[in-house]
């Protein structure tokens, strides 16, 4: 079904997580599923995006690079830990 979407509607972009994220821990995509989305999304000029916001905590480049993925782009968040108010913490009087 994707390939026929992908196909015939001109998508621009796949964004997508890694493994998907929930309050119960990671949902594991099935065996084959990004080389697939990659073969597809390659096939049809369509962008593949993955999200490490959450997934990234697995390690340096997150399950991205655990796992060999090859996104044409990646998000990422930086953790900023603040103990102090943050509007005082980036202007000292």
């Amino acid at each position: 079904m994707m390939e026929t979407v992908l196909s015939v509607t001109g998508i621009a972009l796949v964004l997508t997580e890694p493994a998907l994220t929930n309050n119960f821990g990671l949902i594991m995509p099935e065996d084959g599923f990004h080389a697939e989305l990659r073969r597809l999304t390659r096939s049809t000029g369509t962008l593949l995006a993955l999200d490490e916001t959450h997934t990234q905590v697995v390690g340096p480049g997150g399950l991205t690079v655990a796992w060999g993925l090859e996104p044409d782009l990646l998000t990422a968040r930086v953790s900023v830990i603040c103990l102090t108010n943050p509007i005082r913490s980036l202007h000292k009087p």
